[in-house]
């Protein structure tokens, strides 16, 4: 399996946030304690794309945001997801 991404390490509630504001929906992140590494709490997230890289000579070329986007626009045709705009 190989992993595409963007490489970069992205915080959990900004994906979280950008996925809100996309949506279009009311709903709000409520931020509670951090999690401890034992609690196997995640506070961010990091696709290593560097298989990718040397067996697919791939880079990623698309924004985060238009990332989220573009999902967010699938899962609507989908049906997966509510058209809230």
């Amino acid at each position: 399996m190989i992993n595409i991404g963007r490489g970069e390490a992205v915080p959990v509630a900004a994906l979280i946030e950008k996925l809100i504001e996309v949506s279009g929906t009311s709903a709000r992140l409520v931020d509670e304690p951090r999690a401890t590494s034992r609690s196997g709490g995640v506070q961010w997230q990091r696709v290593d794309v560097s298989e990718a890289e040397r067996v697919l000579g791939w880079a990623p070329r698309i924004s985060l945001d238009e990332s989220i986007r573009a999902l967010w626009a699938a899962a609507v045709a989908a049906g997966a997801a509510p058209s809230t705009r």
